[in-house]
């Protein structure tokens, strides 16, 4: 077994290697890595000083006999065997991750890189260096920290959210958007698509872009308009959009879906997007370079990621691959270091990769002197600054965009504790609140429940639910504001757990929606005042009906002419027929609609009573469907029922006409959102002839009444008559 300590002089690989082949101690001693030899029980036969402060062992201790592997954690303890099993058998030496544990029992991450030692042929024990990745580290948790806020918060919003880049294209879409619209960012890859798609009517196409461009003229911080939007399903939506310009050129689009608030104040829907960033291992470069900047050693890793033999290094200078524009700023640091005698520098460059590429590095440069005190060169560590570049980047981008949203979001977004405090607000929810902004209300409010609801009883259903549920949504409470004054919220939030499933905070949305529900209560009063008077208007409609049906009936009575006294009944029928529409409308809960089968029945068996022939009684049979129709259509289907059953009651059966008399009504639906009426009798049925003075006044009547309603009448003749009338059940004013 080799000593622990070796003497000045020494070099790692001494043993075993050849003549010259091996480090300077002395330079080892100077790296900023953990150099370490062990035997080929991985005892440790060697480690440089850098290795006591990293891991709180002094010296002595390390060198005393310690296995290496005492320092790694018993997870990373298996991998390390095995790792060293496959070096022993002379296969390439293997890189890989391990945690190590300092004296203080601390922790902290580690890249081991290490070798086999050969000796006469055989396994002797191991050679490497151990770098510290704990920035790394850090950086990476950073990140991953700052997406998961990002897309809890994101994932939370109700409405769609579209980041617009300044040539028009969607740079983000939130999956709300997708589930508002339909469409997916490779449905409207650039502003022309989504004009397009979103708006398929040139003429209101043109007015959009027209208007979008006036905006984008006018340079307008934010504005808010609402528009109709086609989605990828063919439906349209009625959409609030708010814009807001942010720096760069780029644009937030908030898409409010507002078809609910137009139909009947439903509510808005929640959604969810996730973005992911990717970041890598950094590689260490390590050289010693001579007191003329040219290179004497440099590790695998600089010829790996530099691209460049290990003798066309030792030909160059450092300084023959620092990118031009770093030069004189490096120089002046080295020698400014060199006059102040400052033993160690730090910097930033970019060095040239052999095909070109420059990469960014963070460069730690130990100068060395002589005994002399004279300049005998330095050694460098270089960390490839690409990847951390990278995640920084990212990071301050994901910030970026959260802050925007965060900040523009024109609802109010939150977190607040279980106890009754806020942890985060925008300025939208402050302003709601009554407070100059987020900070405000964050140093005031030290009891939601008791400060801002109106009932502290909402409070405590609010937190309930989320316990029974985990979210709630579209609820609707009344909240107090720092004056005093009530107003109406509508909440969506959601009970974020911790790892053991207790609730660490909430976090939502409120929307202030006071005007939609003075609104909706406006609407309410007006319409139970429209209903009142409708009803009584269908109340004296029907009795002025029966004023003039009375009136007739007592002029029916003076009249001795047959003929005429049959003209006067059948007027006296068409307005008991109109005046008995009123009748349902008025005694209806719904005043505009009547239900054409109940009406059937009445007035046929009104009529069959009138004109009943005891010596020869008409059997009336009715198959109608339970359908409802406004009362544009009410009045004409009335008056044709009453026409047609009149007509097929006086002249269908006369006093020679043998057989038993027969009428059927029917009334079904036919395709969508159309209705079938028809009247047939098994009598005599009706001489073709074309219409004139000689026709009876009722035959001429309903086609005008069918074409009243946008309908088509057609006459069937046969074994009797069938007057069918097809139309369509909308009212009038919507055709």
């Amino acid at each position: 077994m080799h000593n622990a300590v070796m003497g000045t002089g020494d070099t790692i690989g001494a043993y075993g290697a050849p003549a010259g082949g091996g480090v300077p101690l002395d330079f080892v001693e100077l790296l900023p890595q953990v150099v370490f030899e062990t035997d080929a029980a991985g005892i440790i036969l060697y480690v440089n000083r850098i290795a006591s402060e990293l891991s709180g062992y002094s010296m002595d201790e390390l060198r005393s006999g310690k296995n290496i592997l005492s320092f790694l954690t018993p997870e990373c303890r298996e991998i390390a065997v095995t790792n060293m099993t496959e070096v022993m058998a002379g296969r390439r030496p293997r890189t890989a991750e391990y945690t190590i544990i300092r004296k203080d029992g601390s922790t902290f991450p580690v890249n081991i890189y290490s070798t086999a030692i050969i000796r006469d042929g055989n396994f002797a024990g191991l050679r490497g260096i151990i770098v510290d990745i704990t920035d790394q580290k850090q950086t990476e948790s950073a990140l991953s920290q700052s997406e998961a806020r990002f897309q809890t918060l994101i994932h939370n919003l109700p409405y769609g959210i579209v980041l617009i880049a300044p040539d028009g294209s969607p740079e983000y879409l939130n999956p709300t958007f997708t589930r508002l619209f339909g469409y997916t960012p490779a449905d409207i890859p650039s502003a022309q698509a989504w004009f397009e798609r979103a708006y398929p009517d040139p003429v209101y196409r043109a007015s959009m872009m027209a208007l979008w461009s006036e905006t984008d003229a006018e340079k307008t911080a934010s504005t808010t308009t609402d528009f109709v939007v086609r989605c990828k399903d063919g439906s349209d939506k009625s959409i609030q959009f708010h814009r807001v310009n942010i720096d760069g050129g780029r644009t937030i689009l908030t898409c409010i879906d507002m078809t609910a608030r137009v139909k009947a104040e439903e509510a808005l829907r929640e959604s969810k997007h996730e973005l992911d960033f990717i970041t890598g291992n950094m590689i260490d470069l390590i050289a010693h370079a001579g007191p003329d900047g040219r290179y004497q050693y440099t590790s695998p890793s600089y010829q790996t990621v530099l691209g460049y033999s290990e003798t066309e290094l030792r030909a160059m200078s450092g300084f023959d691959i620092v990118h031009p524009d770093d030069i004189q700023r490096i120089w002046a640091t080295y020698i400014e270091a060199i006059i102040n005698r400052e033993p160690r520098i730090r910097y930033e460059t970019r060095l040239r990769r052999k095909d070109g590429e420059y990469l960014p590095f963070e460069v730690t440069a130990k100068i060395l002197y002589d005994d002399a005190g004279r300049l005998a060169g330095g050694i460098l560590s270089a960390r490839n600054l690409t990847e951390r570049r990278a995640a920084a980047r990212a990071l301050r981008e994901s910030e970026e965009k959260y802050r925007a949203i965060f900040a523009n979001s024109s609802e109010g977004i939150f977190q607040s504790t279980p106890a009754g405090s806020y942890l985060i607000a925008n300025p939208a929810l402050a302003h709601m609140y009554g407070f100059s902004g987020p900070a405000e209300l964050l140093r005031e409010v030290t009891d939601i429940a008791a400060q801002i609801y109106a009932d502290p009883a909402d409070r405590s259903r609010f937190i309930e639910l989320l316990e029974k549920h985990g979210a709630v949504t579209n609820m609707e409470m009344r909240m107090r504001r720092r004056d005093g004054s009530l107003f109406w919220v509508s909440t969506n939030a959601r009970a974020v757990r911790d790892a053991g499933g207790a609730i660490a905070y909430y976090e939502g949305t409120s929307r202030d929606i006071t005007e939609r529900k003075q609104s909706r209560e406006r609407i309410q009063d007006a319409l139970r005042e429209k209903e009142v008077l409708l009803r009584e208007v269908h109340h004296r409609v029907k009795n002025n009906f029966q004023i003039i049906s009375s009136l007739m009936n007592l002029q029916r009575q003076r009249i001795a002419d047959e003929g005429l006294r049959s003209h006067y009944g059948d007027a006296i029928n068409r307005i008991a027929a109109m005046a008995a529409v009123h009748e349902r409308l008025y005694r209806s809960a719904d005043l505009s609609r009547v239900d054409l089968a109940d009406y059937i029945a009445d007035i046929a068996a009104e009529l069959m009573t009138g004109f009943r022939r005891p010596d020869r009684p008409v059997a009336l049979h009715c198959d109608t469907a339970p359908i409802t129709v406004p009362v544009e259509i009410a009045i004409p289907c009335a008056l044709i029922i009453n026409e047609a059953l009149t007509n097929s009651l006086k002249h269908a059966f006369p006093p020679d006409w043998r057989g038993d008399p027969e009428i059927r009504i029917t009334l079904r639906r036919r395709g969508p959102g159309e209705v079938e009426l028809a009247l047939a009798d098994n009598g005599v049925g009706i001489p073709d002839q074309p219409p004139g003075p000689a026709q009876s006044l009722g035959l001429q009547i309903i086609p005008l009444l069918a074409r009243q309603i946008n309908g088509r009448h057609s006459i069937e003749r046969g074994d009797g008559a069938c007057h069918r009338i097809v139309f369509a059940n909308i009212p009038a004013a919507a055709r």
